[in-house]
């Protein structure tokens, strides 16, 4: 077998093992931030930036963040409660309308002069959209690009999975809390994802929620 095709073996194997480890992690959820700051750090492992934000009626709003800008400054502190409003027909509408992860170059207005104004503009164009949904509506969105890295390759496929068990784990999480507080339970609040963000063990990446 050439080096080559073996190391490509490897490499997929490892993948698959981190995917299991990560899906063994959301399986039984203590609540929707520990699902959301799993398949954060999970995108953080293809992505040189990441952000979380949550979904809410006109726009997405920053809650954690892990990466550095071109200064090689954290960029947690300018995306904490930054707001992108969902216009109609853009790309955030688009993503957080039909549940559809998003991988590809792009030339979104609002992340140009809203995102990209905050946390300085990549490198290159290629960006990553995941939605995590739950039954009713897509509740997150994680957007990750290649800071001043030449884009490379990414595992959409494993990333598409993962975001798939998010949404059930999402699911399995707000059910319990219905069940054990006998009302319909809320998404948390964005403070208390947020929270869990900050407190989550240092990546290899610097960068966390302020």
């Amino acid at each position: 077998m050439p080096a080559d095709a073996l190391v490509t073996i490897v490499e997929a194997r490892q993948r698959l093992t981190e995917l299991r480890e990560r899906v063994g992690e959301i399986r039984h959820p203590d609540g929707p931030s520990q699902v959301s700051l799993v398949v954060l750090k999970y995108v953080a492992e293809y992505a040189d930036r990441c952000v979380l934000f949550l979904v809410r009626q006109n726009d997405l709003l920053g809650l954690g963040a892990f990466g550095i800008d071109r200064t090689n400054e954290t960029i947690s502190s300018a995306i904490t409660k930054l707001k992108l409003p969902l216009v109609r027909e853009s790309l955030l509408q688009r993503i957080v309308g039909d549940g559809k992860p998003y991988f590809g170059p792009h030339d979104d207005s609002i992340l140009q002069s809203c995102l990209y104004e905050s946390i300085g503009q990549p490198a290159g164009s290629e960006i990553v959209l995941l939605p995590l949904r739950t039954r009713q509506r897509t509740a997150a969105v994680i957007y990750g690009d290649f800071g001043t890295a030449h884009t490379h390759a990414l595992q959409t496929e494993s990333l598409e999975i993962l975001a798939d068990f998010a949404g059930m784990a999402f699911d399995l999480a707000l059910s319990d809390k219905q069940h054990d507080s006998g009302r319909l339970a809320p998404l948390e609040t964005p403070a208390a994802i947020a929270t869990s963000v900050r407190e989550s063990s240092p990546m290899k990446r610097e960068g966390v929620v302020a």
